[in-house]
Formats: C-alpha cells, structure tokens, sequence
C-alpha cells in the first residue's frame, strides 16, 4: 500500500499540472484532517520531489 501511495505521488508530481498535484497533495499530505501518509512516504515523496534519491 505505501509503495502504491509513493508511486502516485512520485507520479503527480512528475506528471501532473501544478493544479492537479497541488489538489493532490493537499488531499494526502494535510495533516490537519489526520495523517494519510506515514511520515516515511512523506520523507521519500519530498526526496525525489527535491531530486533526492529514495531509499
């Protein structure tokens, strides 16, 4: 599952318009409706986002 989840967001923030990740993000990433993302997803999406590498 958390594969699946980093996956799509690697993808909307390659891929997507800006409107469509930033919807997206603001869907799995706002903590203020509770945490849908484990912070280690978050990690990794922020990393490759930046051009880190995941590991």
């Amino acid at each position: 599952h958390q594969l699946f989840l980093l996956g799509c967001g690697a993808q909307m923030l390659k891929y997507a318009s800006p409107p469509m990740a930033q919807a997206w993000c603001q869907v799995m990433l706002d903590t203020r409706g509770g945490v849908r993302l484990s912070e280690q997803i978050q990690n990794d999406l922020l990393l490759r986002a930046t051009g880190g590498v995941c590991v």
